[in-house]
């Protein structure tokens, strides 16, 4: 079972305890003691000096979260929310993210905000999640910031303002936020509300791929590979697709299938080549089908196989690829 959101469980003292002092504990808890409940709820929660008991970690969390305690109340909108020790309530969840939130909580007015941006458990607001966002932001969460930026950035029940997405984005930049340093880099790369510098383009991708983000890291591997904002590398934009490629992004697999098949720059390598084209395939990409399907047809990479490649080309032709349905044609005439 998942455990719930651990940012939220953090307290000062150790969560395991003795026998006797787990029963002073709960001795304390069951006295009114705020702290204890919320210090018990958060053991059963987790598992941790005790055995998981989410329906205990239930019965703590309300019992600090009736005396008005925002971790408590958070932590039991999370539970109702996804339904963990409990039958998934929304309108329980939304009143108590709203309880937590009114007290404060950074998270608990991200968390509204993100449930009135997407339209879950209430109805689509985006006036709504801005103030949310707005109110997370003052405390200085980077995430609320960087989905400001995006509001504005796309024009979400507010004018669209540029100048004021990439405002927010910087501040959460600033904070280290990835995803903030990702749209920075989409800005400055495409001149969306900006002179475009792929320089600075650059400079954003590469330091949210430092974070291992998985489109700044196939964003990077571009750059390399055409020489925007850096100088043209293809070992180093092999470097970076595969790093996204290990994190199953779909376009860096085919980009390494094509680069490995190719050899351009680097080390020709069908056996590589067939492996990312598969990779990319498997994942609904309909040239890397029809690459693929080529490869085995022809016995690239790999033992000639028309069973495969005819697999492949089928695949590709359902995906629009004319000429895969060609190929399909030739091996069914063939009686393959």
């Amino acid at each position: 079972m998942k455990k719930l959101l651990l940012a939220i469980f953090l307290i000062s003292t150790s969560l395991f305890v003795t026998a006797n002092e787990l029963t002073a504990l709960e001795d304390k808890a069951n006295k009114g003691d705020v702290s204890s409940q919320l210090k018990l709820g958060i053991m059963y929660s987790l598992g941790e000096g005790v055995k998981q008991d989410l329906i205990k970690a239930l019965k703590y969390y309300e019992l600090a979260a009736n005396q008005g305690d925002a971790k408590a109340q958070l932590n039991l909108a999370v539970m109702y929310d996804r339904g963990e020790g409990v039958i998934p309530d929304m309108a329980k969840a939304i009143k108590y993210y709203e309880q937590s939130a009114n007290q404060g909580s950074a998270l608990a007015q991200l968390l509204l905000g993100t449930k009135y941006d997407a339209g879950k458990l209430v109805k689509q607001d985006y006036s709504k999640a801005r103030e949310y966002y707005e109110m997370s932001a003052k405390s200085g969460n980077a995430q609320a910031l960087s989905l400001l930026g995006v509001m504005y950035e796309e024009g979400k029940g507010v004018l669209q303002d540029y100048s004021k997405a990439r405002e927010y984005y910087e501040l959460a930049s600033d904070q280290n936020y990835d995803h903030a340093q990702l749209a920075l880099g989409l800005m400055y790369e495409n001149a969306r509300g900006v002179e475009q510098d792929f320089s600075k383009a650059f400079k954003y991708y590469e330091l949210a791929a430092n974070q291992d983000n998985v489109e700044a890291l196939l964003n990077l591997g571009n750059m390399y590979a055409k020489g925007k904002g850096t100088v043209q590398d293809n070992l180093k934009a092999v470097k970076y697709y595969e790093l996204a490629a290990n994190q199953g992004d779909v376009l860096a697999q085919y980009n390494l299938g094509v680069m490995y098949y190719y050899g351009d720059s680097i080390k020709q390598d069908y056996s590589k080549a067939l492996k990312y084209y598969e990779l990319a395939a498997k994942q609904g990409d309909s040239l890397a089908q029809y690459n693929a399907g080529s490869m085995y047809y022809q016995g690239k990479g790999g033992n000639q196989n028309y069973i495969k490649a005819k697999q492949y080309f089928r695949l590709a032709c359902e995906g629009g690829e004319n000429e895969a349905c060609d190929q399909y044609s030739i091996l069914n005439k063939q009686g393959h």
